[in-house]
C-alpha cells in the first residue's frame, strides 16, 4: 500500500478529528430512568466493547473453540453497542480520475485502518463509497463479523464446494444476500460463509472483527476469486471462479 493511500484513509477521518477522536465518538451513555441512553461523546462503551472483546477472544486459543457461538455473541456485542450512534453522516471525498494511487485492478476499494489489534483479535474500520466493492474472498483460518455504522451495503456470503474440472477454479455456493442498515451485522466462521463479496449501496461506514488477526501468513494464503461467467442471479446458487 502506497503512502498515498494512507493519507486518503486518514483525510476520511479527517472530519472526525482523526481516529482517536472517532473512537471517543464511537460511544457515550449514561443512566436515564433506570437504562442506559447515550447523550454525550465518550469511550465509556467503546472501553467496554474491548474490554469483553478481549475476553471473548480468549476462547480461540482453546481446542474447543466453537466458532459460530463465538461470532454469534461478537455480533450481539457490536448490534447492543450502537457504535454508530453519534457520529456525524460521513461525507466522502470525491475520487480524481486521474489519481494514481490505484492500480487498475484496484479501482472501486473502500479505504480501510486498523482501529485495535491484538493478539487474538484485530478491529479494522472500512470507509465506502457509493458502488464501491471488495469482491470475493476467503479469510483462511479466520472468523469475521461485520457491524455496519453508517449507511447501507450488502454482503454476499459463499462456501466453496469442490474444485472444478479447469485448474486454478472452483465451484462456490451462494448462500445468500444479506442486506446491512446500522446497527446490523454478517458472521463468518473459517468453515461457513468464509468467502465473500461486500458492496456499498450508498456512501457507509463498518467495523469488521477477525479472530484470529491477520498476519504475514494469513494475508498471503487470502485467495480472491474471480467469476469465470457472470453469477447467476439468486436464488441460483453455484458458480465458478478462477482463485488468485
Amino acid at each position: 500500500m502506497r503512502i498515498a493511500r494512507r493519507q486518503l484513509v486518514m483525510m476520511s477521518f479527517a472530519q472526525f478529528g482523526g481516529v482517536p477522536t472517532l473512537i471517543r465518538r464511537l460511544s457515550a451513555q449514561q443512566t436515564h430512568e433506570g437504562k442506559r441512553t447515550r447523550t454525550s461523546l465518550d469511550g465509556e462503551v467503546w472501553n467496554d466493547l474491548i474490554r469483553e472483546l478481549e475476553s471473548l477472544s480468549l476462547t480461540s486459543r482453546l481446542p474447543s473453540w466453537n466458532q459460530r457461538s463465538y461470532v454469534s455473541k461478537v455480533a450481539k456485542l457490536l448490534h447492543d453497542c450502537e457504535l454508530g450512534f453519534g457520529l456525524p453522516h460521513l461525507r466522502h471525498r470525491k475520487r480524481n480520475p486521474n489519481e494514481t494511487e490505484r492500480s487498475a485492478g484496484n479501482r472501486g476499494l473502500p479505504e480501510f485502518a486498523t482501529l485495535k489489534r491484538r493478539d487474538t483479535y484485530e478491529i479494522k474500520l472500512f470507509t465506502f463509497q457509493e458502488g464501491e466493492v471488495i469482491p470475493y474472498h476467503d479469510h483462511p483460518r479466520m472468523t469475521g463479523v461485520i457491524c455496519c455504522l453508517q449507511g447501507r451495503f450488502c454482503v454476499e456470503s459463499c462456501d466453496l464446494v469442490r474444485p472444478s474440472t479447469r485448474t486454478g477454479a472452483y465451484w462456490l455456493n451462494r448462500k445468500g444476500v444479506t442486506s446491512l442498515q446500522p446497527g446490523d451485522t454478517a458472521t463468518l466462521t473459517a468453515q461457513n460463509n468464509n468467502i465473500h463479496r461486500v458492496y456499498a449501496k450508498e456512501n457507509a461506514l463498518l467495523i469488521d472483527v477477525f479472530t484470529p488477526p491477520y498476519d504475514r501468513n494469513r494475508v498471503l494464503g487470502t485467495r480472491w476469486y474471480q467469476p469465470t461467467g457472470v453469477p447467476p442471479r439468486f436464488p441460483a446458487t453455484e458458480f465458478e471462479v478462477i482463485a488468485r
